[in-house]
């Protein structure tokens, strides 16, 4: 890189975007984690990403939501939107 080119955090953390993956609450465990099965049925750990514990979203198992995976551990991720709820 040349001397007027600047390199922002952005460059270093294209190789590490997380994807959003769908899947279903199965499990309420303690401390604010949950057991989530996504759609290709493999289960992760999850807990809820800041704008969802600002907006106070309580999960109930049955519930549909959005979640993006850890690119360092697979088994586990932050939930980020509620899809749809369960009746």
């Amino acid at each position: 890189m040349g001397p007027d080119q600047t390199v922002g955090r952005a460059d270093f953390m294209d190789d590490r975007k997380a994807d959003g993956f769908e899947g279903k609450v199965l499990e309420l465990m303690p401390s604010g984690m949950y057991r989530i099965e996504l759609m290709d049925l493999r289960q992760v750990l999850g807990h809820l990403a800041g704008a969802t514990k600002r907006s106070f979203v309580r999960l109930r198992v049955g519930d549909r939501v959005e979640m993006e995976i850890s690119p360092h551990d697979v088994g586990r991720g932050r939930i980020t939107k509620l899809l749809g709820q369960r009746i």
